[in-house]
């Protein structure tokens, strides 16, 4: 049995295929020289940079921030201490406080000893009252 196709197609017709090809062909070679001629202004920018670039000599700052901070130094150790009446009030001031603080803990013990005297003094009184109460015939 010889297959005959029901439907005949025609083959495709490439002959503007080899056009459509070259015209890719050419832009991409353009986008290549252009990728290429950035890439060397790229790297001469570079070259121009490094070319351009100047060190600083710090040393100097160096010697004089360091004399500076010696100098700094040295005038901190010289400082006068404080005067003689200052010392007095502070210690008059710590004397003060200690002196409220002590009397505070004394005012608040004298109290408590108080409330409890006057509890064992009521309670003697309630335990003499009837004893005393006899009457004389």
């Amino acid at each position: 049995m010889d297959f005959q196709p029901v439907i005949k197609v025609q083959p495709p017709d490439f002959s503007g295929l080899k056009e459509v090809f070259q015209y890719i062909d050419s832009r991409q070679e353009q986008l290549n020289n252009r990728q290429q001629r950035i890439e060397e202004k790229i790297d001469g920018l570079g070259t121009q940079l490094a070319q351009m670039k100047t060190e600083v000599d710090t040393t100097e700052f160096k010697r004089l921030s360091d004399h500076t901070i010696y100098e700094m130094t040295q005038q901190i150790r010289y400082l006068k201490p404080p005067p003689i009446v200052l010392k007095i009030i502070i210690g008059i001031a710590v004397v003060a406080l200690l002196a409220t603080l002590a009397a505070g803990y004394y005012i608040r013990d004298s109290r408590e000893w108080k409330e409890s005297s006057q509890y064992w003094y009521e309670q003697s009184q309630l335990q003499t009252q009837p004893k005393t109460n006899k009457k004389a015939r």
